[in-house]
């Protein structure tokens, strides 16, 4: 096993530490706490996901059907980022 470092912009950051305040939240509560648009933190968000940082959860049948959480590794890192150990960075352990 090794360990990838994740290089996060502010912005990045900025969404993880509401992700980790709000507990679980959509794309609207995150902008709205970020005082962005919706369409702004989506893609954002989703690539946070993508990265592993995030996790989603799917309401059916909602105007807003992605609900965003943090993994274990998104909570410690968004607790680093908070603190102000590591700025923009993550890391995260892979199997090689």
């Amino acid at each position: 096993m090794g360990e990838r470092i994740l290089r996060l912009n502010a912005k990045d950051q900025e969404l993880l530490g509401q992700v980790l305040e709000l507990g679980a939240a959509t794309a609207i509560e995150v902008a709205v706490k970020t005082l962005r648009q919706p369409d702004e933190v989506r893609p954002e968000l989703e690539r946070l996901h993508q990265s592993g940082l995030l996790k989603v959860r799917r309401r059916k049948g909602d105007y807003e059907p992605n609900i965003y959480l943090l993994t274990a590794e998104g909570k410690q890192y968004a607790a680093q980022v908070k603190v102000g150990s590591q700025p923009g960075r993550a890391r995260r352990r892979v199997d090689e």
